[in-house]
């Protein structure tokens, strides 16, 4: 198992429970301006998707990609 297997695995939502719908979309409140007018955005190493869910809410021309 690559390291980043195990990392990303059963321990992220024990090591990272903050890290939520509500905490990605406190994140794209505070920094989203930044990507205004810039399209389209690009989540790279999305995970399960959280910041990509909560710019597409935002109404960004956004994808991600992960493994």
């Amino acid at each position: 198992m690559e390291w980043y297997e195990a990392a990303f695995d059963r321990l992220y939502p024990v090591l990272y429970e903050y890290r939520d719908v509500g905490e990605a979309a406190s994140v794209v409140g505070a920094y989203g301006g930044f990507f205004a007018g810039r399209s389209p955005v690009l989540d790279l190493a999305s995970g399960g998707g959280r910041y990509l869910e909560a710019l597409l809410r935002k109404g960004f021309d956004a994808f991600g990609l992960d493994l």
